[in-house]
């Protein structure tokens, strides 16, 4: 037969057949692991009974999937990122867990853990630490009165109130039954001199924050309101101060 006769003959032996390359099991079946479950992060829990501890310590924990190999931490502290590496040494479906050191009482911490294995990552979750301490006043603004000489400050409670607890309960999130009390502290400075006003304002207090009335001013100076925010157990942070200015008069 010549050779044109046999292209040809198995030309039409083949048609409608498809050819499918041979992949191997691996191939088929490989691929990152699924998303995170489960994931929870407690602040102080380490150190229930040490009230010097309480708080500088954050426990997160997950649960073990049968397709990561590893899982990577993240905590992001402002502009500051950590990593670690906890290796999947546990049976699928038991939890897993990692001491996070939180030592700055005023930061927030999002703490992120994402399941990891030799053919990428998989869908990470996030758990937000609170600051302990309460953030600063919101809302704020001053403003002269018709008489130059008189000023009012209003601003509402912090977004934040911080957290509540005690050594023996461990750090416990606000809510409806154990609220975090908040104090706010004013403080009016005459910036010319740095001068802090003695005199007491007239307070007025509303359902979300109050309004101070001062008098006696003068009316071609700027002032500047310091209002500090500290709850009942942990106290204040410098960098939560609130600072409301009082432009000088015409």
């Amino acid at each position: 037969m010549k050779m044109s006769r046999l292209v040809a003959a198995l030309g039409v032996a083949l048609a409608g057949t498809t050819l499918v390359a041979p992949q191997s099991a691996y191939a088929a079946t490989a691929s990152a692991p699924g998303a995170l479950k489960g994931i929870a992060a407690v602040r102080g829990t380490q150190a229930p009974n040490n009230a010097a501890l309480l708080g500088e310590k954050t426990y997160v924990q997950w649960r073990s999937q049968a397709d990561a190999t590893r899982y990577r931490v993240s905590v992001v502290e402002g502009t500051k990122t950590t990593e670690s590496v906890v290796p999947a040494d546990v049976a699928a479906g038991q939890m897993m867990g990692l001491t996070i050191a939180t030592p700055d009482k005023c930061a927030s911490y999002r703490i992120t853990v994402t399941p990891e294995n030799a053919n990428g990552a998989g869908k990470p979750q996030s758990s937000w630490i609170g600051s302990l301490m309460p953030s600063m006043v919101v809302k704020a603004k001053a403003v002269r009165g018709t008489d130059p000489a008189t000023a009012t400050f209003s601003y509402d409670w912090p977004q934040w109130r911080g957290m509540s607890g005690s050594p023996k309960i461990g750090i416990r999130w606000p809510d409806h039954i154990m609220p975090v009390s908040v104090a706010m502290t004013p403080t009016l400075i005459r910036m010319a001199d740095n001068r802090v006003v003695t005199s007491t304002p007239t307070a007025t207090y509303t359902a979300n924050g109050r309004s101070l009335k001062y008098t006696g001013l003068d009316p071609k100076s700027a002032y500047v309101l310091k209002v500090s925010t500290a709850n009942d157990r942990w106290g204040g942070c410098t960098r939560s101060d609130g600072k409301i200015l009082l432009k000088a008069g015409k």
